[in-house]
């Protein structure tokens, strides 16, 4: 495996292991677009919120099941603001039916990761925990580090241009 994949691995391990929380881009039944995030767990390659009926994005993810979903950089943490680390990834939303098996497993992974307060909002009837199931992803990282993301648990990796950016004369 050449440098710049080995990297690009490094890179993607580290959005992934530092995650908090995930942009969420969605879209209404209308059309409209909706930007918004939440807390989010990462499991076996597939991305879990758990969010109230309160929020858009919540019935958008249960109406619509089309999403994309990035994880940032932090922008005090970025070396360059025009090509901040992150991953964008279409995503398919599917409610977990809640008390099931895999309701269950997952909202104890999220209270280890968040704490007590999915103590309190476990038992929330307007919560819905929803598995964002990835199939593709973008990985940027720097100028002209561009990669697709494929396969389980996004471990395919193809980079986009290994020429990087063109400039104009």
């Amino acid at each position: 495996m050449d440098e710049v994949l080995k990297e690009a691995i490094v890179e993607r391990d580290s959005l992934f292991n530092n995650m908090q929380t995930i942009i969420i881009s969605t879209v209404d039944k209308n059309g409209k677009p909706n930007a918004s995030y939440a807390p989010s767990l990462m499991h076996e390659g597939n991305f879990y919120v758990y969010v109230s009926m309160l929020s858009k994005h919540t019935s958008n993810l249960i109406k619509n099941k089309k999403a994309s979903i990035m994880i940032l950089e932090d922008e005090s943490k970025s070396e360059r603001l025009f090509a901040r680390k992150r991953i964008t990834m279409d995503v398919d939303s599917i409610v977990v039916k809640r008390d099931s098996a895999e309701w269950e497993d997952i909202m104890d992974l999220m209270q280890s990761k968040f704490g007590e307060s999915i103590s309190f909002l476990r038992n929330l009837k307007d919560f819905f925990l929803i598995n964002l199931k990835t199939s593709k992803a973008l990985l940027v990282y720097d100028f002209g580090k561009a990669f697709i993301l494929s396969g389980k648990n996004l471990n395919d990796i193809i980079h986009m241009n290994d020429k990087g950016h063109t400039k104009s004369k």
